[in-house]
């Protein structure tokens, strides 16, 4: 099972924590998501997929231990290793304590690495106590793994304007200055800059931008449309690209930089950066947290003439980061439907939006209808403590942050869900 590099750099653009994880990760999960239907009605052998599920809940332990700098292990054998299993033997009770093990192990990771102390996931101890065959463990597990996943690639939801070169039209062969439209903002690339797609470019995907020295000029890119929304953190990943003569003599040095008045003055982003010695991707990040509309620049300020270097995977996000709309269900109105406002308290329905929280409580109407468009994005679902035990469905949904319940109770999701 392979994952693509553009659905790994759609992730990276989509939530942050995911630039900080391997792409063995995103193969796991891809796995993952094979062996196991998470969302639907489709339904499994248990016994069949038992060992299976094991080792994807080790790999993708052992790449988070990686990713959050080498914690120590944190979950018990695995089925491969548990006696109770071998031989095809399933003990129903040792099999649910394992994985409630595993859930809890993966769960804590993921809040070193998000930065989250937030519970993220379901009581562990009901429901997979309750069941009673190996079969009905299985749609248990599901509902909870769905729920790691989702802990795994959220963080806070936080706009973002993103450039990695992979878009339709994003490209420019010469380097003599041009304007190409980047993720919806116009941009000069150049002079000395273009949108390199070569062997010795070295990029994410299929496109970087190569800049370079020629005489006097020096190469820069830069964004020639404002950004509304300010900005909080600048980042991108660069190195020296691999052609010939690039990694001899004096390495190339560049600066990025930001403007508050569309480009009539610039103000350094962090210090000047060195190329020397940097043969892959690194990353440069830098928090600014400046309120309006701002333009960004990346140019070069040193090095011998005519060595290249790429620039990937510019990410910009808001400041200050969008408020987020909390709104909570209250099952009031004669229908089911999450779009009428008599649902909800204050008699107005969630809109959506990635900072749109829908939270439900209560035990009035527990079988909500989800009717906004299909597809519709949100930040979270949330359940409060005390809340019944709800089922939702209907349309599919996409979640930029997390699910979160509180509640003793379970809290079957059956809408398709985009994560």
């Amino acid at each position: 099972m392979s994952i693509s590099k553009e659905r790994i750099k759609r992730g990276r653009a989509r939530f942050p924590i995911v630039g900080r994880l391997s792409r063995g990760v995103f193969q796991s999960l891809e796995l993952f998501s094979a062996v196991f239907p998470i969302i639907g009605k489709k339904r499994a052998t248990f016994s069949n997929r038992w060992k299976n599920f094991g080792a994807i809940f080790q790999s993708l332990e052992t790449r988070l231990r990686s990713a959050a700098g080498g914690l120590a292990e944190l979950a018990p054998p695995y089925p491969c290793q548990n006696p109770a299993l071998e031989g095809g033997a399933l003990r129903r009770r040792e099999a649910a304590r394992d994985f409630c093990r595993w859930h809890q192990s993966l769960e804590t990771l993921t809040r070193c690495l998000s930065g989250s102390a937030r519970r993220l996931a379901l009581p562990l101890d009901d429901g997979i106590g309750r069941a009673n065959r190996p079969g009905e463990l299985l749609p248990v597990m599901v509902r909870w793994s769905a729920l790691v996943l989702v802990a795994l690639i959220s963080s806070a939801a936080q706009a973002q304007y993103v450039v990695d070169f992979e878009g339709s039209g994003e490209t420019d062969g010469g380097y003599a200055a041009s304007t190409v439209n980047l993720s919806g903002l116009n941009w000069s690339i150049g002079p000395q800059a273009l949108i390199g797609t070569a062997a010795g470019d070295i990029k994410n995907g299929a496109r970087a931008a190569r800049l370079r020295r020629d005489g006097s000029v020096f190469g820069s890119i830069t964004m020639i449309q404002d950004k509304a929304n300010g900005l909080g953190t600048i980042s991108l990943y660069y190195a020296r690209s691999n052609f010939s003569g690039d990694r001899t003599g004096t390495s190339p040095s560049f600066v990025v930089e930001y403007s508050t008045n569309g480009g009539g003055s610039w103000t350094q982003a962090g210090g000047t950066v060195s190329l020397a010695g940097v043969n892959t991707l690194t990353l440069f990040s830098e928090t600014i947290n400046v309120a309006g509309n701002v333009r960004i620049r990346i140019r070069q300020t040193a090095g011998d003439g005519t060595k290249r270097w790429n620039v990937d995977d510019i990410t910009i996000t808001d400041y200050p980061p969008p408020a987020p709309t909390d709104t909570t269900w209250n099952g009031s109105a004669a229908d089911s439907k999450t779009t009428t406002d008599g649902n909800w308290v204050g008699g107005q329905a969630p809109g959506p939006g990635i900072t749109s929280v829908m939270r439900f409580a209560g035990s009035q109407d527990t079988s909500p209808d989800v009717d906004h468009d299909e597809d519709s994005d949100f930040a979270s679902i949330v359940f409060n403590a005390g809340a019944a035990a709800f089922n939702l469905s209907g349309n599919a949904l996409t979640l930029h942050a997390l699910i979160e319940n509180n509640s003793v109770n379970l809290q079957p999701i059956d809408n398709a869900l985009t994560l």
